[in-house]
């Protein structure tokens, strides 16, 4: 089977809901509804020294929530992303993000959560901060970058 073909497969399996938004489609039909989730994490220090990062990506549908879990030291941030095609060349995107921060004391636990809403083109990056962005930031603050990219999966393949 080809690997697109067991994409498809994989894809009816897991979201059912596709196979009866378009009754009679085709593979290609069903492809050109999932969404591919590129996204770069950053963990900084308040004085922008870089301490962790991460890449990844995520397949979903529209409507659908990608959570990226990020933990290193004290911190915890959990980002729930959710894409929602708007037309055929545009997404508003839904971020939430939820952070835990334990500042070396056993009952001193921060949780900080937000929540917005991006509207993008496919292709395009965006910049999401799950703690916001201070201009003030403490020097002992950290500072959590998330950059998303939504695309068609079929983009991805025609860009390979």
């Amino acid at each position: 089977m080809r690997p697109t073909g067991f994409l498809v497969l994989a894809l009816m399996l897991l979201f059912p809901m596709l196979g009866t938004a378009q009754e009679g489609g085709s593979g290609e039909d069903l492809l050109r509804q999932v969404l591919y989730l590129d996204f770069h994490a950053r963990l900084l220090s308040g004085s922008g020294e870089l301490l962790w990062e991460m890449e990844n990506k995520a397949y979903t549908i529209s409507g659908r929530t990608v959570d990226i879990r990020l933990e290193g030291g004290n911190v915890l941030a959990i980002s729930h992303l959710t894409p929602y095609l708007q037309g055929e060349d545009k997404v508003l995107l839904v971020a939430q993000g939820e952070v835990w921060y334990n500042r070396n004391r056993p009952r001193d636990v921060k949780y900080y959560s937000g929540m917005t809403s991006i509207p993008i083109a496919l292709g395009e990056s965006a910049i999401f901060f799950p703690l916001g962005l201070n201009e003030k930031t403490e020097k002992t603050a950290y500072i959590i970058e998330i950059e998303i990219t939504v695309d068609r999966y079929t983009q991805l393949q025609k860009n390979r």
